[in-house]
C-alpha cells in the first residue's frame, strides 16, 4: 500500500498503519556459513519505488570472521524492484561465532522502505 506524503507531492510506500515496508530478505530467520566459505541470500523491494533505490548490506557485529565479497550495493529501479538479487557474504577459515548483517535501503522513498537486520552463524 501506498500512501501520500505530507510532506511531498510523491507517493511514499508504507504499511497501512503508516510504519515501513521492510526489504524483502531470503533468509530472514538467518542463514548459516561455514568456516572459510561462502554463503547467499537475496534482496528486493517488497512494492514498487518511484524512482532508484539502493540497499547497502554491511556486517555490523562480530569478530571480523565475515566479510560483505558481492552485491554489497544493490540497484533497484521501477523495471527491476520485484527481481531479487544477490549478496554473497565470505567468512574466514578458522574464525566463527554469530554476526550481525543489515540492509539499508536509499533513494527518493525513504523513510518508506525499512532496513532488515538478521544474524548469520559462522560454523
Amino acid at each position: 500500500m501506498t500512501v501520500k506524503s505530507p510532506l511531498a507531492t510523491d507517493t511514499i510506500p508504507r504499511n497501512e498503519d503508516g510504519t515501513p515496508l521492510p526489504l524483502v530478505i531470503s533468509q530472514p530467520a538467518g542463514l548459516v556459513v561455514k568456516n572459510g566459505s561462502t554463503g547467499t541470500f537475496t534482496v528486493k523491494l517488497p512494492c514498487q519505488p518511484t524512482g532508484t533505490t539502493t540497499v547497502k548490506t554491511t556486517v555490523i557485529d562480530g569478530s571480523g570472521a565475515m566479510t560483505v565479497s558481492g552485491g554489497s550495493t544493490l540497484t533497484f529501479t521501477t523495471g527491476n524492484w520485484n527481481t531479487p538479487q544477490t549478496v554473497t557474504l565470505s567468512s574466514t577459515a578458522g574464525q566463527g561465532g554469530w554476526q550481525r548483517v543489515i540492509c539499508s535501503p536509499s533513494g527518493p522513498d525513504i523513510p518508506g522502505f525499512e532496513s532488515v537486520t538478521f544474524h548469520v552463524l559462522v560454523s
